[in-house]
């Protein structure tokens, strides 16, 4: 439920059970993890669902 991910050579723990709405404009970019978009769909499905 908490997939390690890969950004700019660094790893970070993706602490899904944390995600809370935030507005888009207090944003901004700061790179892609588009790449690993299915390991971040099954947590987020795994916090949903309790698959």
């Amino acid at each position: 439920m908490n997939p390690e991910i890969m950004h700019d050579g660094k790893r970070f723990i993706l602490a899904t059970r944390l995600i809370a709405a935030v507005r888009r404009a207090s944003l901004r970019p700061t790179g892609n993890v588009a790449d690993q978009g299915d390991q971040i769909t099954r947590a987020v499905d795994v916090l949903m669902a309790g698959v």
